[in-house]
């Protein structure tokens, strides 16, 4: 009979299920708001309490009325108001004591009123009911008022009164009950006591505002303190209460504060707030003896917010729960500690919208947190920060189709409103840790435990669910139909082990071999006669039976087996960087326009976002792709990366890898929580691709790999998902080169134009670029935050002494800013000071938009200090070596007779090679206690290495392959030392040389090594194309333009030649700063050298600085020669000019005429004649000024512009000695 038995699987269909006594339920509602001996509420006119400690009372009134009522040692408390239209009521009091005076106090103790009660101990009296009153009746009679008069009431018989600052301070311990009377009173208990006999209140305030309690003991009252009907802007501090029914209560009042207080052996509530509204409890210690540490009752009567916060208290070692919550809307509970408290941490019932976060519960009993609602659970934020035994409470809801695999942090467990879920591989926390589920379908429980193998499983309204190979302690569930359970092991040995209200379809076992589950209370009664360790009979009764129950507990590593057994690795999702991804709109006819890579600065416009929002201009802006080869012909962006990770999959190391692009002009939140648009309209989720490809990774999880901006997004797609309880799916985020904190080179792009674009080879106008910049809210986020000031200590913005002639900066900031503060005033025109520059002036600094700097500054509030969750690996990688920029130094204009204004202001990068050319170091590896590697790129790029590669930087540095191989070895669990990558921040070897060339305009300039590679503008084949693009083959090299100084650097141990052309006339300015690994600095000007178009100069560097040759019209023979360090002398000056006007398009005879002249200046010159020299030079300009006027005739005129560029000429020979 028992192998036929053995044969069927049983589906259980049943009302109701017991098999022992029920644990509290996931779906307690309202109703079941636990009951306080001796008291009574309701709506009629009969009343009775019939279990107090005190005297059972009895109320009755002539009408409908709305009362709750008390009774405890020697205090009747009454609140009383209509039900109905009636004004008043003839009303009845019974159950007192017969014949016995009595004090009756009415919404305060100055509302007194003696009785004496009949022989039957009953009271009559007429009572408004217009409005709801709130009334004492106590035994005794003793109370003192506290005013705002010349005596402060009755504070002169205990204390001193201060009329200036309403404070009255006792000066004797008090034996009575303290009402303060008026608002904005402090009571200064100065250390003394304020004792009772467990009735009435130690201080009592009613409709009172900005009142102050502090430095005081309260004992012995039935209420400690006590705030009554719409006492608000009250503050508790330095108080200690104790052997009080209950210490502080708020009845009916808001936006009180209560503060490093200590609260013990309250006989109902340490704090009890009913009818309570936005109030703040922090820093308290609620411990010790009282019922409840913290209750708040019957809050969300009428739909409104409650909003009270709860922050920094240590609760412990309370009777009942340590926080009560019972109907709460929007209140906050943060950082609180809840210890060893005898029934639940924390428990929440029918809240709405409650935010908990870093809460920390262990050693409470039954349970450390219990949340229990109906519909409203859902609007709940509660955060993997709240631990309950160092464990994450992990709260997900409203998800589909995701795994939760070996969440080394998991705690506890709610799902609400999940579907196709999966929990596996988890060790919850120890002392009774739970799984919710609430309206969940189609899930899957299966090798979940914990060290004391005491889960309960509650489920209400959620079908279909499988439970198996769990290690439990029992279940409840309710509503719940056809869920699975099998091979698990039940470790209740009490009444009962498993409840079922209203849930049909419970199945218990599968056929044999698999069979049922493990029940430690039948473990006595199993026979397993012939050792299949399947017990003989049938476990349960009537039709609830687990048919095949198992003799011996169950061993998980024997029934789960691994889908992965080689190569067990995550799947890669790559968040590019900043600029990084290609951005298009739909052209005419069905073609498609792509605005980035620009092949156009109107491209870039089309681009720009409105002033205002910050939005989109064009909304139709789409992205499809990644970058992996800018413009199609220069270096690559991710090609190499993008192949590397191809390869890794094919492999078999990886289940996939994936790119991620996104429109990077919009806020991080933004993508992450609105998604990024794609060509049909759509929109791609980058959180929903991570439980796509959770899904299928060997791991069940997903590694992220943020380059640059990408870091910054990836933290926030955490952020996330640590809050919808998801944050297993990912187990490491790695960044390269992150501005985590920010980095100063982005500011000279918002302020100036300058370099704003990150990606290699390309130059916008000025105008276009810093106009892209500054409505775009994500170019904000890349700004020097706050702690990027408190990392790093070098100014980020110097002011020469000198520019003070344009704008008095240094009167404001002294001689530079290394402060957010002033930092934040300067991007914001000096806090309003200074107007916004018209848009081709990008000279001025610009002035930012608050609004979108305030934006970024909340958004780095949450990054700077957001940490990882504790299962997640975080790696950060940082290039090192290159010249990077680390700030801007601003000086007047050194143009002969500039105007002193804004638009000529001059700037200057400052330079330092602890960075990746674009993030300085101290960013990318900013977050403390996460590992940080280096990627040396300074020698990676080294010439003398015989496998040199292309020069890599910030754009393209996942194109270096050392770093392709370390991302694949962090991925497979391996930290293999990799060339050029190291742990330790490298340091410059002594022998090192590096090249800084700075060259002051209207020239162009070209470096070409030995080796023919080129640093310069190079030709854009693109004939529609108004981009300009450079190119930088010299190892270590880089090309900038910012403002008119053209910024060129590269390794100084390769030889190379400088090449210069004139592109106008003028002059130039031309500086080589060689830093050499010593720290040393030598440098070589050539300054003020005269220069036309064509005019080509060259300068040839090896071990040093060779002479410069000068080409006057590029016919191939020097012309002249200066020596390095030399300024060109005024005869060699004015050589150079007679020489560059005699190949001026202009008339013959003016040529002459000019040429003439300084050929008299040069004759003065050479006799010593330096005045006389310099007043026929004042006759050279006064001739060029004349013919450049109109009325000259046409064929001898000389044009504006040329001439007034000979004029400045001419002025700065002049000032050479």
């Amino acid at each position: 009979m028992r192998e036929a038995v053995k044969k069927s699987t049983f589906f259980l269909s049943v009302a109701s299920f017991l098999l022992f006594a029920a644990p509290v339920s996931f779906a307690q509602t309202a109703e079941e708001f636990p009951h306080m001996p001796g008291t009574f509420s309701g709506t009629g006119t009969r009343f009775e309490i019939t279990d107090s400690e005190y005297l059972n009372i009895k109320l009755e009134s002539a009408e409908e009325v709305a009362v709750r009522m008390e009774s405890a040692p020697e205090m009747v408390v009454l609140e009383v108001e209509s039900s109905g239209a009636a004004e008043s009521s003839q009303m009845v009091l019974s159950g007192l004591s017969p014949k016995t005076t009595y004090h009756k106090y009415q919404d305060g103790y100055q509302n007194h009123e003696p009785f004496a009660t009949d022989a039957e101990g009953s009271f009559s009296f007429v009572q408004d009911i217009g409005e709801r009153h709130v009334i004492f009746i106590q035994p005794r009679k003793s109370t003192k008022f506290i005013k705002n008069d010349a005596t402060g009431g009755d504070c002169g018989s205990i204390g001193s009164w201060d009329v200036a600052s309403k404070t009255c301070a006792l000066t004797q311990d008090v034996n009575e009950s303290i009402q303060i009377n008026s608002d904005n009173i402090t009571l200064d208990g100065n250390g003394h006591s304020i004792t009772g006999t467990g009735t009435g209140s130690g201080i009592y305030a009613s409709y009172k505002k900005g009142i102050k309690i502090k430095n005081v003991t309260i004992n012995s009252f039935y209420y400690g303190i006590y705030f009554s009907s719409s006492s608000s802007y009250n503050e508790v501090s330095f108080v200690n209460l104790k052997n009080n029914r209950n210490g502080v209560y708020f009845q009916y009042s808001g936006n009180n504060i209560v503060t490093d207080s200590a609260i013990i052996q309250s006989i109902d509530s340490g704090i009890k707030l009913n009818y309570a509204m936005r109030n703040i409890l922090s820093n308290n210690t609620i411990s010790g003896g009282n019922k409840y540490g913290v209750s708040q009752a019957w809050q969300n009567y009428n739909g409104s917010t409650t909003g009270n916060t709860y922050e920094n208290n240590d609760i412990s070692g309370n009777g009942e729960a340590g926080i009560y919550i019972y109907g709460g809307r929007g209140d906050i509970l943060d950082n609180n500690k809840i210890d060893g408290n005898l029934s639940d941490g924390m428990r929440i019932v029918e809240g709405y919208y409650e935010k908990l976060h870093g809460n920390a519960m262990s050693g409470n009993k039954p349970y450390n947190f219990l949340m229990q609602g109906g519909g409203n659970i859902d609007t709940n934020d509660i955060d993997t920060s709240n631990k309950v035994e160092e464990k994450s409470i992990y709260f997900i809801k409203n998800i589909e189709g995701v795994t939760y695999d070996g969440l080394a942090d998991a705690g506890i467990i709610y799902c609400v409103n999940c579907a196709d879920v999966t929990f596996r591989n988890l060790t919850l926390s120890e002392n009774n840790a739970q799984i919710r589920f609430l309206n969940t379908k189609g899930s899957l429980l299966e090798n979940i435990t914990s060290p004391d193998k005491n889960i309960t499983i509650d489920f209400s309204g959620s079908d279909n669910n499988i439970i198996r190979k769990n290690t439990l302690e029992r279940a409840y569930l309710s509503s719940s139909n056809n869920n699975l359970f099998y091979n698990n092991n039940f470790m209740g040995t009490s009444i009962s082990i498993f409840q079922a209200n209203f849930s049909n379809g419970i199945s218990f076992n599968l056929d044999l071999p698999i069979g049922g589950n493990y029940w430690k209370k039948n473990e006595a009664k199993c026979v397993d006669s012939n050792n299949d360790k399947i017990c003989d009979n049938p476990y349960g009764s009537g039709k609830i039976i687990d048919y095949y129950p198992w003799a011996q507990e169950f061993k998980h590593e024997d029934a789960v087996g691994s889908a992965c057994q080689e190569n067990c690795h995550s799947s890669v999702l790559f968040l590019p960087g900043h600029q990084a991804s290609r951005l298009y709109r739909e052209g005419v006819i069905g073609t498609e326009d792509q605005l980035w890579e620009p092949n156009r600065n109107q491209d870039v416009r089309q681009l720009f976002m409105d002033p205002e929002s910050g939005e989109s201009v064009d909304p139709g802006i789409y992205t499809r792709d990644a970058i992996d080869e800018a413009f199609g012909f220069a270096d690559n962006v991710y090609k190499k990366f993008m192949l590397s990770m191809d390869e890794f999959v094919e492999s078999g190391a990886i289940k996939e890898w994936r790119a991620f692009p996104y429109d990077w002009r919009m806020p991080l939140e933004e993508i992450v929580d609105e998604g990024t648009r794609l060509e049909d309209g759509s929109t791609a989720n980058v959180l929903e691709q991570i439980r796509e490809m959770a899904k299928s990774s060997k791991s069940g999880k997903v590694s992220l790999v943020g380059h640059s901006n990408g870091g910054l997004l990836a933290k926030v797609v955490i952020d996330r998902l640590e809050k919808s309880g998801e944050a297993g799916l990912v187990d490491r985020l790695i960044m390269v080169g992150t501005p985590q904190i920010g980095t100063p080179k982005a500011m000279a792009g918002l302020l100036h134009g300058d370099g704003i674009n990150l990606l290699k080879g390309l130059l916008l106008d000025k105008e276009t670029a810093r106009g892209l910049g500054e409505n775009m809210a994500s170019a904000y986020n890349l700004l020097p935050s706050k702690k990027y000031f408190e990392i790093v200590q070098s100014p980020v913005i110097e002011f020469d002494y000198d520019v003070r002639d344009i704008y008095d900066f240094r009167s404001i900031y002294g001689e530079s800013i290394s402060g957010f503060g002033s930092f934040k005033s300067f991007l914001l025109g000096d806090n309003g000071e200074r107007t916004e520059p018209e848009e081709d002036d990008t000279d001025s600094p610009n002035v930012l938009k608050n609004t979108f700097l305030s934006r970024s500054i909340e958004t780095h509030n949450n990054l700077d200090s957001w940490r990882a969750p504790e299962h997640m690996e975080v790696i950060q990688i940082a290039g090192w070596g290159l010249d990077t920029v680390r700030g801007i130094s601003y000086d007047d204009c050194d143009i002969l007779f500039c105007p002193d204004n804004l638009s000529n202001l001059d700037r200057k990068l400052i330079l330092t090679e602890d960075g990746d050319e674009t993030v300085v170091v101290p960013s990318a590896a900013a977050m403390e206690g996460e590992e940080r590697y280096y990627l040396n790129l300074k020698l990676y790029n080294n010439p003398l290495d015989l496998k040199f590669r292309i020069s890599r930087n910030h754009a393209d540095i996942l194109e270096a392959t050392p770093l392709q191989d370390f991302i694949k070895n962090i991925i497979q669990n391996k930290k293999e030392q990799v060339t050029y990558i190291s742990t330790e921040k490298p340091k410059v070897e002594k022998e090192y040389k590096r090249l800084r060339y700075r060259l002051h305009s209207p020239v162009k300039i070209d470096i070409i090594d030995e080796n023919g590679n080129h640093i310069g503008i190079i030709e854009n084949n693109d004939q529609d194309s108004d981009i300009r693009r450079y190119e930088q083959e010299v190892p270590n090299s880089y090309y900038m333009e910012f403002g008119e100084t053209k910024y060129a650097g590269a390794e100084g141990r390769i030889a190379q030649d400088v090449i210069l052309k004139g592109e106008d006339l003028g002059t130039f300015t031309f500086e080589i700063d060689e830093v050499f690994g010593t720290g040393e600095t030598k440098n070589t000007t050539f300054e003020n050298i005269p220069v036309m178009e064509g005019m080509i100069a060259e300068i040839a560097i090896s071990d040093s600085v060779g002479e410069m040759e000068i080409d006057i019209n590029g016919d191939g023979e020097k012309d002249f020669i200066i020596r390095p360090g030399e300024e060109a002398s005024k005869e060699t000056s004015l050589e150079i000019l007679e020489k560059m006007i005699g190949f001026l398009d202009i008339h013959q005879t003016v040529k002459d005429r000019l040429i003439d002249k300084i050929g008299n200046a040069r004759k003065q010159l050479e006799k010593g004649h330096n005045i006389a020299t310099n007043a026929m030079l004042a006759n050279v300009k006064q001739q060029i000024e004349t013919f450049s006027r109109e009325n000259a005739p046409e064929k001898f005129r000389i044009p504006k512009e040329e001439a007034e560029k000979l004029i400045v000429i001419i002025e700065r020979i002049q000032l050479i000695d």
